[in-house]
């Protein structure tokens, strides 16, 4: 292992969410471990494995991706060694289940991949060139971060909306379309607008009223 290697840890939360409890480490590889997802009934968790190369003259670097899958409830010393799903990949920058709990939506630096946990197989998820509704003839999107929907058949996604030098509209935006890029939608506003917190319908107070109680509680109990 080198200096700055990363591991996958897994924490339980306590039931009255005050705070966590069996802090474990899943596996212990050599290389950098990434973007943990679970899978399914939440027994196996899934990430992207970067491996040491050495090259030919002595030199290491960080490029070998693959997509690994250990079982959730077990610590490293314990556990089965992580089972590598599928190799090849670039650089992944996200993970995401589909509801299926099997299938897993990679987006990597080559492009956007659906790979099958069980038959330990990918596939290209080839799109179209996506370009927002009100620019089409403009440049396409540059897609990062894609999300897969509840029902499976859709994406979410950040994208780069490039409306030209020194033009409003120009930045990241929310997008969703369906998984061959039909029905794109952009669902942010061009225009800044104030976003209110959420609001818990339990308990009836908002995520920055939830914020404050807990910071208060730890002033306290730090005391």
């Amino acid at each position: 292992r080198r200096h700055g290697d990363t591991d996958i840890f897994v924490d339980e939360i306590d039931e009255d969410l005050s705070g966590l409890h069996r802090h474990r480490r899943l596996c212990r590889l050599d290389g950098q471990d990434h973007h943990p997802v679970f899978l399914g009934d939440g027994t196996r968790v899934c990430f992207a494995h970067v491996e040491h190369v050495t090259h030919q003259h002595g030199e290491e670097d960080l490029a070998a991706t693959s997509l690994q899958v250990v079982d959730a409830a077990k610590s490293y010393w314990a556990n089965d060694p992580s089972d590598e799903i599928v190799g090849g990949f670039v650089n992944v920058r996200r993970l995401s289940v589909f509801p299926d709990g099997i299938r897993v939506l990679v987006a990597d630096d080559s492009g956007l991949w659906i790979v099958d946990v069980d038959t330990r197989t990918r596939t290209a998820l080839s799109l179209p060139e996506l370009h927002d509704p009100d620019l089409p003839d403009g440049p396409p999107l540059t897609i990062r971060e894609p999300v897969v929907s509840p029902d499976g058949n859709r994406f979410a996604f950040s994208g780069y909306r490039d409306a030209g030098d020194g033009e409003e509209g120009t930045g990241w935006y929310i997008y969703v379309c369906n998984l061959d890029g039909s029905d794109l939608r952009r669902v942010t506003p061009l225009e800044d607008e104030p976003v209110p917190p959420y609001v818990f319908p339990e308990s009836g107070k908002s995520a920055f009223d939830v914020a404050r109680e807990i910071a208060a509680e730890r002033m306290n109990a730090d005391r």
